[in-house]
């Protein structure tokens, strides 16, 4: 178990910017402007951003017991631009940014536990635990395999809770000067579409009719995230087995 000392993580000054988030949403694009979402977490969520350590995180609370769990990458992991938004059609107005990565973000759990610092006090050691395969850690999520396929996060906050439109807008500002989002582009009113993840399936075909060869190419490219499974269907399969073997793993390259 990897450990990190709680008390050494990110101060705020200058290049560092933290926001209450109202929610955090994981899922994947299915194409470039519709978003599945396929896990919802509103307990406890917290945004960070350090500019100098080019770093982004996202706090939030999870499970029963209730723990404090924490997502973190870097800005080099972020492909295409941050999608920002926002959305005034209801009584309270929102921001959302959208943030695709090339890998699945670090998982930590924060550890609390009181320790004898002498015959007469107490002190807290608070750490936090890197999560990895290990069944005695607490789990992230309901369904503890998906959370390594989850690329796309989705924050919202309340923009009365963070301070205003303005305040808003100078986070997008300061994202723009790091080429995290288009210098030039205002924040979009036009939301993404939002797909709820229960209303689709993943195609679990039986690839048995494919060749071990080409089977083997289609699995690394979904493990690699170059393929997603919401796009895969039954025609998809069949046709591929029906190409000679060195024509699916041209196309699958």
């Amino acid at each position: 178990v990897l450990r990190i000392d709680y008390r050494n993580d990110f101060r705020s000054s200058d290049s560092f910017y933290s926001y209450p988030a109202e929610s955090l949403e994981l899922g994947d694009y299915i194409l470039p402007n519709i978003f599945v979402s396929e896990a919802k977490f509103t307990q406890s969520v917290k945004f960070f951003i350090s500019y100098q350590n080019r770093k982004i995180i996202v706090e939030l609370k999870y499970g029963e017991p209730m723990y404090t769990f924490k997502l973190e990458f870097n800005f080099d992991d972020i492909i295409n631009d941050i999608y920002s938004e926002l959305d005034v059609s209801q009584q309270r107005s929102h921001g959302s940014i959208t943030i695709e990565n090339k890998y699945p973000a670090k998982c930590w759990v924060l550890h609390k536990c009181q320790k004898p610092k002498d015959k007469f006090n107490w002190c807290i050691d608070n750490f936090w635990n890197r999560i990895t395969k290990n069944d005695k850690m607490p789990h992230f999520h309901k369904d503890n395999d998906q959370p390594g396929k989850w690329l796309v996060f989705r924050i919202t906050f309340d923009l009365d809770q963070i301070g205003g439109l303005n305040r808003f807008k100078k986070l997008i500002k300061k994202a723009g000067k790091y080429n995290l989002v288009p210098r030039t582009s205002s924040i979009s009113n036009f939301p993404l579409k939002i797909i709820n993840g229960t209303e689709l399936c993943k195609h679990f075909v039986n690839r048995k009719m494919l060749n071990f060869k080409v089977n083997y190419m289609l699995e690394c490219n979904i493990s690699f995230n170059y393929l997603n499974e919401y796009n895969l269907c039954k025609e998809f399969y069949s046709l591929l087995s029906q190409q000679p073997t060195k024509v699916s793993l041209n196309i699958l390259e």
